[in-house]
């Protein structure tokens, strides 16, 4: 049957990586870059094969959290996860769960939000943005890098410790909805700070984003021919369309927010078109064609292909990459841009409505 993967090394791994190819380590060649990066090995791993592309839907979820901070893998029965929060919007419903130091973490937020101007109506007051306001976003997003009403889902958000490392295999079925499985790190620091606020934002942000990801997958999969494997042309496009959605729904989430959000494209328009970069994705395609079954390096090469191109879509339509919830032309540019990639046909989503704070 169809499958899809993604590993989420996203803006901050490849970010780290261009500043370090811009100083004296760029000479160490790509086994020396794949050592001196820490944080290379240690991407999340994520991966959804459909077992049944109609109702009732079956995906096998593979996620694979490899933190730091323990050798081995945390089993989820020690996360004591509790519900955060669930609900429904549309054909959506989800659920977040988490473990205790995660719950008082995202207490802070919902608490100091609406303090700092992160706000949306609800119920006629100003409330936090949280878990509801971000899916309600991301179904706008989504339906935007679709072209469509999106596909009913089933939607799970494990929240996990920052850096600890957690495996999960399981099979997971939907009567009318397609079902989405996913973990990623979240902050358990309990302080207070402007700054540690805007980190939780990121971290919100970023879960989202993941989420989108996973429907991309699922629906580059579900439009596989049932029973025919991937050729590696197809495996590299599933993985950078997933590593698009990604980078789209996470910057698009803090459209209409005040102050900057966390992210590395100033130094990644710096640098992408330095011949470092070019040099340095010519050694990844080498190292893939050396050991294809590494999809650390693939994960790397996608990330820097998508953002190399969203970096020059934004030059030609004389922008900056966007770093404050102001810079809506900006947005609006990569999630069209997106859209565009992602569509069967390479249709433009130009008419779509923007997401902002209402």
């Amino acid at each position: 049957m169809p499958s899809g993967s993604r590993m989420g090394a996203g803006l901050m791994g490849v970010g780290l990586m261009l500043l370090l190819l811009s100083g004296c380590g760029g000479e160490a060649g790509l086994p020396g870059w794949l050592e001196a990066l820490p944080s290379v090995r240690s991407f999340p791993i994520r991966s959804g094969r459909i077992l049944s592309a109609h109702p009732p839907y079956r995906v096998r979820w593979k996620i694979e959290l490899k933190g730091r901070r323990y050798r081995g893998t945390t089993p989820l029965r020690l996360l004591e996860s509790r519900l955060v929060s669930q609900g429904h919007y549309r054909s959506w419903r989800w659920r977040v769960e988490a473990p205790p130091p995660i719950v008082h973490s995202w207490m802070l937020w919902q608490r100091d939000a609406p303090r700092l101007g992160f706000v949306a109506k609800g119920g006629g007051r100003r409330v936090a943005y949280g878990w509801k306001e971000g899916f309600r976003r991301l179904y706008a997003l989504v339906g935007r890098l679709e072209g469509q009403t999106p596909t009913p889902a089933r939607i799970t958000l494990i929240l996990v410790p920052w850096q600890e490392s957690l495996k999960l295999h399981l099979d997971v079925t939907g009567r009318k909805a397609i079902p989405i499985v996913t973990a990623t790190w979240y902050p358990t620091s309990l302080r207070q700070s402007r700054l540690f606020q805007k980190v939780r934002f990121h971290a919100l942000r970023a879960a989202l984003a993941d989420v989108g990801a996973d429907l991309e997958i699922v629906a580059e999969a579900t439009r596989a021919p049932p029973g025919i494997p991937a050729d590696r042309e197809a495996a590299d496009r599933r993985l950078e369309n997933a590593d698009c959605w990604q980078t789209a729904i996470r910057i698009g989430l803090a459209a209409g927010t005040p102050g900057r959000f966390a992210t590395t494209g100033v130094e990644l328009a710096q640098t992408l078109d330095q011949p470092s970069i070019h040099s340095f994705l010519g050694e990844l395609a080498e190292a893939e064609r050396d050991n294809p079954s590494d999809r650390h390096v693939a994960a790397l090469r996608s990330d820097l292909r998508v953002l190399h191109r969203l970096s020059a879509t934004l030059v030609r339509e004389h922008l900056r990459w966007p770093v404050h919830g102001r810079d809506q032309a900006a947005i609006d540019t990569l999630i069209r841009s997106c859209a565009k990639w992602t569509r069967p046909g390479g249709r433009d989503g130009s008419g779509s409505t923007p997401v902002r704070v209402k």
